[in-house]
């Protein structure tokens, strides 16, 4: 097996991209993936996010490829735009010292003209969404008689966001013999008859990970009330002001209430999910990426394959009802070497569900309590306190301002620099008709949810704590059936009356016993 990059039986042009990209040693997926593919066997590779896996199928894909030929020679589905993207800019790096190698990611949202005529000018590799690439082969716009390679990277996702129908289209469209690479971080059922229809003798690769988070992402949950949960996302907010967030939320509709809800309090956020045009998608991105935006928040589908490497602050919103998806949230942030922290807000019907990723995930997720109203305004008072004790440490030209504050001196400077503290506070994003709120000391705070656990039941005499007959028996027993239960006898038998037929129907005609 491959110890270093070096020692694989690559082109040299490809080797150069990789020291230029700062790779040395291949991770555990990319050493057994990248063996097993240039042997031209069929894989099944499973290992999660962030483990290289463009890299693992990328680097024998690559190898394959014969430049001088324009014809479309290896494909790759992705199910999202965003890691059709991520995946051509990464094969392109790969690449970057081969002649005449093109990449062509494909996608809704993008005008299909443009698409087209770039296939018209010849590419190798097609990176693509399954709609798209149908679309195109409907079209024919874009042959595959010429594919040696087919990858579909995050399989399971593909089949969950509804697109097995393109995915069984586009496989019967490349050639039997071509090359068939499935990459997945869960292999539920519908990936296994997918892979036993379409694979021949394929090698499985799985990569198990001690502990499926990252070390150094710090994890934590708040227990509050579900009707306070968008206060409570406003309020960490605040109280994180100087982090870029990433929050997760389950559905589109939850994203875009609860993106107008911050924004209505003065926060920076925006909304990502799949309703938004491209361009939209792409300027919420570069104002997210540039740090114009503090907040994001996504769906898990918008979030496949988002860029970003300085997330310091992931939120889960709503949990996702299986627990590979909270591996993938908590993976967007502790990136590259940096620390994270990974946040949950769940109302107490959520707890189980809570307990069940921590024994998945095999990590402690410790509970926390939000500051108060009081606690979060006393911080930001700090913050203007230092900032004001910056300026005159600056040592900047004062004059006029202390000459227009002669006119006041009748009022004490201690009232003078509160008052202008309230006013600096007030025009803050966030506290901006909320300070009275703050202030108010004696106002419950009541957004933390008590768990409550069931009072254990006082054992009786003989030590059981086995409830007695008689608090299991309903009050409302007629007498005569209690006097049955203790003596044991059984209660007389109802009498009925036989059903005979008649000119309107059923009817009793005697009585028996």
């Amino acid at each position: 097996m491959y110890k270093c990059f070096s020692s694989m039986p690559v082109r040299p042009e490809i080797l150069q991209a990789i020291v230029k990209m700062g790779f040395a040693t291949p991770t555990p997926i990319q050493e057994q993936a990248i063996a097993a593919m240039l042997t031209g066997r069929d894989i099944i590779g499973q290992a999660q996010t962030g483990t290289g896996k463009t890299a693992a199928f990328g680097i024998p894909l690559l190898q394959l490829l014969a430049c001088r030929k324009s014809a479309v020679q290896a494909l790759v589905l992705c199910p999202t735009r965003e890691l059709a993207m991520q995946v051509a800019d990464e094969l392109e790096r790969l690449g970057a010292f081969l002649e005449g190698l093109h990449v062509l990611a494909v996608y809704g949202g993008q005008p299909i003209e443009r698409q087209i005529q770039a296939l018209r000018r010849g590419v190798q590799i097609v990176t693509g969404t399954p709609g798209r690439v149908r679309d195109h082969l409907n079209r024919g716009t874009l042959r595959l008689q010429d594919v040696q390679v087919l990858v579909l990277d995050e399989a399971d996702e593909m089949l969950n966001m509804g697109f097995r129908e393109e995915v069984e289209a586009i496989l019967a469209a490349v050639p039997d013999e071509a090359q068939r690479a499935f990459f997945s971080a869960t292999m539920p059922e519908g990936i296994r008859k997918l892979c036993n229809r379409w694979l021949k003798a394929p090698e499985e690769i799985k990569i198990a990970r001690p502990t499926l988070t990252v070390e150094a992402i710090n994890q934590s949950y708040y227990l509050i009330r579900p009707y306070r949960k968008a206060e409570a996302l406003v309020r960490l907010l605040e109280w994180e002001s100087s982090s870029k967030a990433l929050i997760f939320c389950s559905t589109r509709k939850m994203a875009d209430e609860l993106t107008l809800f911050t924004q209505s309090c003065g926060l920076a956020a925006d909304a990502l999910h799949g309703d938004l045009a491209q361009s939209q998608r792409d300027r919420v991105m570069a104002r997210y990426r540039s740090g114009e935006l503090k907040a994001l928040i996504a769906t898990d589908v918008a979030a496949r394959g988002l860029d970003v490497d300085d997330v310091e602050l992931v939120i889960n919103f709503d949990l996702p009802f299986d627990c590979e998806t909270y591996v993938h949230r908590v993976g967007r942030t502790g990136r590259a070497g940096r620390g994270g922290r990974a946040v949950s807000i769940i109302s107490r019907r959520e707890y189980p569900r809570l307990l069940q990723i921590m024994r998945f995930t095999k990590a402690e997720i410790q509970q926390a309590r939000l500051p108060s109203g009081t606690e979060l305004l006393r911080g930001k008072i700090r913050e203007e306190l230092n900032n004001l004790q910056a300026e005159l440490q600056q040592g900047n030209n004062l004059e006029m301002f202390r000459q227009e504050l002669q006119g006041m001196a009748q009022n004490n400077w201690q009232e003078i620099s509160a008052a202008l503290l309230r006013m600096l506070l007030a025009r803050r994003p966030g506290l901006s008709g909320r300070l009275d709120a703050c202030l108010d000391a004696a106002r419950p705070d009541d957004l933390h949810e008590p768990f409550h656990t069931s009072r254990p039941r006082q054992p009786r005499r003989g030590g059981s704590t086995r409830p007695r007959f008689a608090e299991l028996r309903p009050r409302s027993r007629p007498e005569e059936l209690r006097q049955d239960l203790k003596t044991g006898k059984k209660p007389p038998r109802p009498q009925r009356r036989e059903q005979t037929a008649g000119p309107f129907g059923a009817h009793s005609t005697k009585k028996y016993v």
